[in-house]
């Protein structure tokens, strides 16, 4: 099915539940109003009551309902027991009517939730020039392109497009002027062929040497192929859609795995289908501006395929070379005449030690974590912020990855103040790395790492491109057409590849110059803490190679600082001035803690209030905001126990304010998001009291599913630590009993073993070396990296029920009908909501599903968020 062919469909779906529902609707309209008159007709209470259930019953089919619950029986008893008051049978024909009520409100909201849906998908935010969207479902719902609609850009919009892609134009259109002459000498002495390490290069040399693609493309490769692609977001649009489609035509993949597997064995002739590929220029919240390739989907998937393969190989060859010619870190001493016994207890916990954990963690977690293991692992999404169908847990992410450091390194701050001694900490990356990679330096260094000339060949003819922007389509193609002379294109593997390649020898470099100290990075974000002169070592070998390889550093985003007891100088200092940052914080020295960049904030709600300005539905408005909501929780840093419970307030009390900010313009709303997307509704639809159920709970219950910030927080909060330095202090205060256990220990064995042994070791040589042998410091770093536990919120017996009678299947993840099998967040969010939406529909969901738009809903949900100028 093309994606016309299912936009074409699922809309006739919408329009067929819409029309059905405005049909019911009008029906149960007539229904009531004859129940309701044939009530007031009735002589008595008693018989008012009968006239009630007896038309829910047949006239709107209701027998089962709980408010109906022995309500018949009541009134039989009525009949010969005259304790039965008018009364009471007037409270209870007030109940029942209240069936009436909700049965209305869940058509009246349904249709609300049908509307909104619609008009979302007529209504499409103004679409980029060119954005290869001619679906009649608009999926660039929350357009953040750079466009040239006259509806939507301003001469600054258009004056912001032309400088952007102007700097694009000069990395990727001219040569970066390297010396691949100075490029191998620099590997020359880095690798030192006739050293030890040498015999590992050889290997590596000849592993890549003889690198071939052995396996063939099958209907599996290739939808882990199209998840990749779409996972780094290269297409939007119908041809976004059209992979997602491909992947469920077992027949079109066989076929394909044919025409793809011919391809393949020609790959040594292969040449771009068309000429020129066009290029879409997108800009990300974070405000980095990114050109995707719009190449034939045919043969993204053959490219991403063959990155893919490369990717896993390359890993593998490097981590071999890693575990053969890298160095260690130094151990801090040996322990005092090393053959007595007391020996044993200084080389103590030989797995369970800071040293060891480092080392892991490095490698699990840093080390070439930006290529796949596996074909089905696909490629490793670089961004800011999960989106909804990631799990923030999952370690294997990028987000995971970039998270997981800022935690590292502040939890090694943390041990360095407890044990009064200075922390240093550097951070810088390179400015443009992709586009502006030049290509002199890709050859030299694959050619130097042993990659055969038929496969230089072949990277030749992927890197030189033929090049338009789609803007410039009516200009003739022989004035624009540009072959790419510089850089790598966005979002392909075999372009992660080639710079995870080069960043190697970077990694390499620091660590053989620092005698074991690893640097930190996460694609080309370079980070190295520790002893000051480990970080001089690191920065000077960052320069150097930056210069070598026709890199050019970030000095933006360049910075070190110390944080000590004591307030040092950093006079002569050659670290680089300029603060630490991680997303929209910044480290405060003084205090040894992150610290939110207001100015950055509120530079971003300007933004977020233009772009949410610009949304011509309520759904593109709740789906941007939802996005921003995750960009700003990720940029925040997730709550962590090295952070404390001063970094959940810090959040919290930035959520409020931009918030504020956020809804300046709408002061009736007073800084309230349910309060503001109730004005809307009531402007535009006509609809008063919307329970704000209906505008946090999840869209597979008929409800519009707003991102709540402060919950997630809130959860964690009462867990967090108020003082993380403790932990470290009660590690201290550990060893001082492990300490005196293990003498205990080794008094007994000398008195029953050997008297003449000289005493048990004093505690200052029983710590000296305590990142190497105390299992307690170990405990407490694991445990200071980990996330608070965000605890249960119990669920009532009328919750639980009401789940029960919700359908099994077809939930986002983390809901379901099991409260058991609730996320946190969600058990918070039905529980504070469930009293008003029986209220308002006598259950959990708005209406019955096979009545709600979701199917629509879900489809355009599944667009990325594309942030405008």
């Amino acid at each position: 099915m093309s994606p016309p062919l299912l936009a074409s469909t699922l809309e006739d779906i919408a329009k067929t539940k819409l029309r059905k529902l405005k049909q019911s609707q009008a029906q149960f309209a007539a229904h009531r109003k004859s129940i309701i008159d044939d009530v007031n007709q009735g002589s008595t209470e008693a018989d008012k009551l009968r006239k009630l259930i007896e038309g829910l019953g047949k006239k709107l089919g209701i027998h089962k309902e709980r408010r109906l619950i022995s309500v018949p029986a009541y009134l039989q008893q009525s009949l010969f027991d005259s304790s039965i008051s008018d009364t009471q049978l007037k409270a209870l024909r007030t109940q029942v009517e209240g069936i009436l009520e909700t049965q209305g409100s869940k058509y009246e909201f349904a249709g609300l939730f049908g509307q909104l849906v619609s008009d979302w998908n007529d209504n499409p935010n103004p679409t980029a020039a060119g954005a290869a969207s001619s679906s009649t479902i608009k999926q660039e719902d929350s357009l953040l392109i750079i466009s040239n609609d006259e509806f939507f850009v301003d001469g600054a919009v258009v004056e912001e497009m032309s400088r952007q892609r102007k700097e694009w134009e000069a990395l990727a259109f001219y040569d970066g002027n390297v010396s691949s002459s100075d490029v191998k000498g620099y590997l020359e002495k880095l690798f030192e062929p006739h050293s030890r390490r040498g015999k590992a290069l050889a290997v590596l040399q000849k592993q890549l040497q003889n690198f071939k693609i052995k396996e063939t493309l099958d209907k599996q490769s290739i939808r882990w192929c199209i998840d990749s692609l779409l996972k780094n977001d290269l297409f939007s649009g119908d041809k976004r859609q059209s992979l997602v489609e491909l992947k469920k035509r077992s027949d079109v993949l066989d076929e394909l795995a044919d025409s793809l597997n011919m391809d393949l064995e020609s790959i040594s002739t292969w040449k771009w289908k068309y000429s020129p590929v066009f290029i879409d220029l997108r800009k990300n919240l974070n405000g980095k501006i990114r050109a995707y390739m719009d190449e034939d989907t045919h043969e993204a998937i053959l490219l991403q395929f063959v990155g893919l393969s490369w990717a896993m190989y390359l890993k593998k060859c490097l981590n071999e070379f890693k575990a053969s010619a890298w160095a260690q870190p130094s151990r801090k001493g040996e322990p005092e005449d090393p053959k007595a016994y007391r020996h044993v207890w200084l080389t103590r916990n030989a797995t369970e030690n800071l040293r060891s954990a480092r080392l892991k963690e490095y490698q699990a977690a840093y080390f070439m974590t930006q290529l796949p293991n596996s074909m089905k692992e696909g490629a490793q999404e670089y961004k800011d912020e999960p989106d909804d169908s990631s799990a923030s847990n999952d370690l294997n992410t990028s987000f995971a990855v970039k998270q997981s450091l800022l935690r590292t390194a502040t939890t090694e701050m943390l041990i360095s103040a407890q044990m009064q001694r200075p922390f240093t900490i550097l951070q810088s990356d390179f400015k443009s790395f992709g586009p502006s990679l030049p290509h002199a330096t890709i050859f030299t260094v694959l050619q130097y790492l042993g990659v055969s000339p038929e496969w230089l060949n072949f990277f030749k003819v992927f890197l030189g491109c033929p090049l338009a922007f789609r803007l410039d389509a009516t200009i003739p193609m022989e004035e624009e057409r540009r072959v790419r002379q510089r850089g790598v294109p966005d979002s392909h593997q075999l372009s992660d590849m080639m710079g995870e390649a080069i960043l190697f020898c970077l990694d390499f470099a620091v660590n053989k110059e620092t005698h074991g100290a690893n640097l930190y990075r996460l694609h080309d974000d370079l980070w190295v803490w520790g002893e000051e002169a480990v970080c001089v070592t690191a920065w000077r070998e960052i320069q150097k190679f930056s210069k070598v390889m026709g890199m050019d550093l970030n000095m933006g985003k360049t910075g070190s600082e110390v944080v000590a007891p004591s307030p040092l100088s950093t006079a002569g200092s050659i670290l680089p001035k300029g603060r630490v940052r991680f997303g929209l914080l910044y480290l405060d020295p003084a205090k040894g803690q992150w610290v939110i960049d207001e100015d950055k904030v509120n530079g971003y709600v300007e933004e977020v209030k233009k772009h949410l300005g610009a949304c011509r539905s309520i759904l593109a408005w709740i789906q941007a905001w939802n996005s921003f909501s995750r960009f700003l929780g990720s940029n925040f840093a997730h709550p962590a126990h090295c952070f404390g419970v001063d970094h959940v307030n810090m959040i919290l009390k930035a959520y409020r304010r931009i918030i504020d900010g956020i809804l300046s313009d709408r002061p009736s709303a007073k800084g309230n998001i349910v309060e503001y997307l109730r004005e809307r509704i009531k402007e535009q639809y006509n609809i008063e009291d919307v329970p704000a159920g209906f505008i946090y709970l999840p869209v597979e219950l008929g409800c519009l599913e707003i991102h709540n910030p402060f919950v997630d927080l809130l959860l964690v909060r009462r867990f967090c630590l108020k003082n993380p330095g403790d932990k470290i202090t009660a590690a201290e205060e550990q060893e001082k009993l492990d300490y005196e256990a293990d003498k205990k220990a080794f008094m007994e064995a000398r008195q029953r073993f050997n008297k003449s042994v000289k005493p048990f070791i004093p505690f200052n040589e029983y710590v000296k070396n305590r990142e190497e042998t105390s299992r307690a410091l170990y405990q407490a770093y694991k445990f200071l990296k980990t996330a608070p536990e965000q605890g249960d919120t119990p669920g009532s017996v009328k919750i639980k029920a009401g789940l029960k009678e919700l359908p099994r299947e077809g939930w986002s993840k983390g809901f379901g009908n099991d409260w058991t099998k609730l996320s946190t967040y969600w058990k918070w969010m039905v529980q504070q909501h469930c009293d008003e939406m029986y209220d308002k529909f006598g259950e959990l969901a708005v209406s019955e599903r096979k009545v709600l738009v979701v199917g629509l809903l879900k489809t355009l949900r599944s667009e990325k968020v594309r942030w405008q100028i």
